[in-house]
C-alpha cells in the first residue's frame, strides 16, 4: 500500500492534455573546444499539461477540491494514466529463475497491487509472492528454479508533483484560465 495519496479516481482525464518527457542533460565546451555532454537523470522524465475548461462539472469541483488542498504542499501525489495500457513486464534483474535469487525488480514503482499478476514460464501464480508496490519488486517465498522465466502483467501509476506554484491559481480558480502543468518525480 502506497504512503502517496492518489489524484481522485473520480475524475477521469477526459480533458485536452498534452504530454511531453523531460530530460536532463549538462552540455559543456572544454578549454580545447571538445564538447562534453552528460545525461543528469537516468531515465526521462514525463510531464503532463491538463486543460481544464472542458471538463465536466463534477470532475471539475472534485479536482479543484482535491488541488486547492495542496496549494502550500509540497507532496506529490499518485496518478493512473488511464491511456497506459496494462503490459507485461519481464523483471529487470534477473528476468530468469536461478533457484536462489527471490526478490525480481520490475521496470516500473507504483505498481496498481489491484491489477498485479506474477507468472512462471507463463503459468499464473496466485499466491507464493509478496509485491513492495512503491518499489516494484516481487519477491518469491521459494526461489524460482534455474531458467524459469518471471514475468509480470500489472497497472502502474506516476508520482506526480505540480511544476509551477499553485497558490497564484487559488483565488482565480476560473474554469476560463486553469490549466495543471505536473511532471514525474522520484523519490
Amino acid at each position: 500500500m502506497s504512503s502517496y495519496e492518489t489524484f481522485p479516481a473520480t475524475v477521469i482525464i477526459s480533458f485536452p492534455m498534452e504530454r511531453g518527457v523531460a530530460l536532463k542533460t549538462i552540455s559543456s565546451e572544454m578549454e580545447n573546444g571538445v564538447d562534453q555532454v552528460r545525461r543528469l537523470w537516468p531515465r526521462p522524465k514525463h510531464t503532463f499539461k491538463f486543460t481544464l475548461e472542458q471538463m465536466p462539472q463534477t470532475e471539475y469541483d472534485t479536482l479543484k477540491t482535491f488541488l486547492k488542498a495542496r496549494m502550500m504542499d509540497t507532496a506529490p501525489w499518485l496518478w493512473d494514466d488511464p491511456r497506459e495500457p496494462s503490459i507485461v513486464a519481464t523483471p529487470t534483474t534477473p528476468a530468469t529463475g536461478d533457484g536462489a535469487e527471490t526478490v525480481f525488480a520490475l521496470p516500473h514503482r507504483f505498481i496498481d497491487a489491484a491489477t498485479f499478476a506474477v507468472a512462471l514460464n507463463s503459468v499464473p501464480q496466485p499466491s507464493g509472492w509478496t509485491l513492495n508496490d512503491d518499489a516494484g519488486l516481487v519477491t518469491f517465498s521459494t526461489p524460482p528454479a534455474a531458467g524459469v522465466v518471471v514475468t509480470a502483467d500489472y497497472r502502474w501509476r506516476y508520482l506526480l508533483r505540480a511544476t509551477a506554484d499553485m497558490q497564484s491559481k487559488e483565488d482565480s480558480f476560473a474554469r476560463y484560465d486553469v490549466s495543471l502543468s505536473v511532471r514525474e518525480v522520484w523519490p
